[in-house]
């Protein structure tokens, strides 16, 4: 959804109040694409800061899909977003280009919510989602899942720095 900023732009005393429906249905990072399962509506107020400000607060809240980092299963992470911006409209060369990188989601003199949103989840998303804390995992050797069921393989690593010795004593077990 786009909102229209020139009329709080031009007029110093005027506040605007809005709710917008989030558009995404699933959130692409990283090569990924997580399923969104709820999503409230973005409240977000917006008033004039200035001459050629905009002082944006927002909140919404959102609930995605994430795969464990260790079993792959889908966990449900919630995300209860806030965020509180000042959208600096000055044409100063100068700072310019550093307004563009921290305003993506402005066009023009138009708010872009779904971007804002996108940037804002961006920002949230953890490094590591796992789907208890102490997830034992996939088996390298076999693929099951360590969680539900112990597959009994082998799976002590041998120490690389060990291989010329443990050569030695496979040649001796042949003779």
């Amino acid at each position: 959804m786009l909102i229209n900023l020139s009329e709080i732009l031009s007029n110093q005393a005027k506040t605007e109040h809005h709710e917008c429906e989030i558009s995404m249905k699933d959130f692409e990072y990283s090569g990924m694409h997580y399923p969104i399962v709820y999503k409230s509506p973005v409240v977000l107020d917006i008033e004039s800061a200035g001459k050629k400000k905009v002082h944006a607060v927002g909140e919404f809240t959102v609930h995605m899909l994430i795969p464990c980092d260790r079993c792959l299963e889908d966990v449900k992470k919630e995300f209860h977003i806030t965020f509180d911006k000042v959208l600096d409209f000055s044409d100063s060369e100068d700072d310019e280009e550093e307004n563009l990188n921290e305003m993506s989601f402005v066009e023009g003199s138009e708010l872009d919510v779904d971007v804002l949103v996108y940037d804002e989840l961006v920002m949230a998303m953890p490094m590591k989602v796992l789907c208890k804390p102490d997830c034992k995992g996939i088996c390298p050797v076999c693929g099951a899942d360590r969680n539900v069921e112990d597959c009994g393989c082998d799976t002590k690593v041998p120490d690389p720095r060990m291989a010329a010795i443990r050569d030695i004593f496979n040649k001796s077990k042949e003779v």
